[in-house]
This record gives structure tokens, C-alpha cells and sequence, in this order.
């Protein structure tokens, strides 16, 4: 037990578990790059795709369940946020794609996972 009262399971689920979610899912979503492969894999576009339209959709339909929990200053300030994120993904993936190398696939990849884990689909309070 520790001392707050909570067990070690807990203490695991609440603070490992998350931390180590980004470096999986950035090395599970990117073996090449233990090769050293220059060019950004097809895949990587298509989930970038995705991702734009769902995070879209996301706050298109969350906006009123938002400004009801958390404020219209708090929603705007988090889908700026994301707006932000978004565009240095799409910009990193151009670059990437007009002069390929490791550097600037592991650079898409790096900011594309830092937004997924960080400020991609936030909690709004609507499960309070």
C-alpha cells in the first residue's frame, strides 16, 4: 500500500501505464524506423488523414458539451491547441515528403505521437 491509502496496481494504471502509451505507440506504429528508412510509409499518411477528419468531427460535435463543462475561453484555447498541433503534423509530413530522410520521418512521427498523447480528443467534463 501506499502511503495515500492506494495500492500498487493503481499507482501503475494511473502513472506508468500512461507514460509508456506515447514510445508504444510511436515504435508500434513505426518499425521502419529501426531500419533507418528515409521515406514516410503510406500508412502514416493515411492515419494522418484520419486523424485530421476525426479530430474535426470531434469538436464540431463536442463544442456545446464543452462550453457547458468547461467554458467557452477553455474550448477554444484546446481546439486552438489542436489546430496548432494538426498544422506542425501536416507541415513536418510535407517536409518529410519533399526531402525524405530519417530525420524529418522520425520529426512527423515524434510530433504526430507528442499531439496524440498530449492534446489530441481531450476530456471536456461531459461524464461528471
Amino acid at each position: 500500500m501506499l502511503a495515500d491509502g492506494n495500492n500498487t496496481g493503481h499507482w501503475l494504471l494511473r502513472y506508468v501505464l500512461p507514460a509508456a502509451i506515447g514510445p508504444a505507440l510511436f515504435f508500434g506504429w513505426n518499425p521502419q524506423l529501426f531500419r533507418g528508412v528515409e521515406r514516410v510509409p503510406r500508412r502514416s499518411w493515411i492515419g494522418l488523414v484520419i486523424l485530421t477528419g476525426l479530430t474535426i468531427f470531434f469538436f464540431v460535435s463536442s463544442w456545446p458539451l464543452g462550453i457547458k463543462y468547461q467554458g467557452l475561453a477553455h474550448i477554444t484555447t484546446v481546439a486552438v491547441v489542436n489546430g496548432v498541433a494538426v498544422a506542425a503534423c501536416w507541415s513536418a509530413l510535407f517536409l518529410a515528403h519533399r526531402r525524405p530522410s530519417f530525420g524529418r520521418s522520425v520529426l512527423f512521427h515524434w510530433v504526430t505521437t507528442v499531439w496524440l498523447v498530449w492534446a489530441a480528443f481531450p476530456w471536456l467534463g461531459e461524464s461528471i
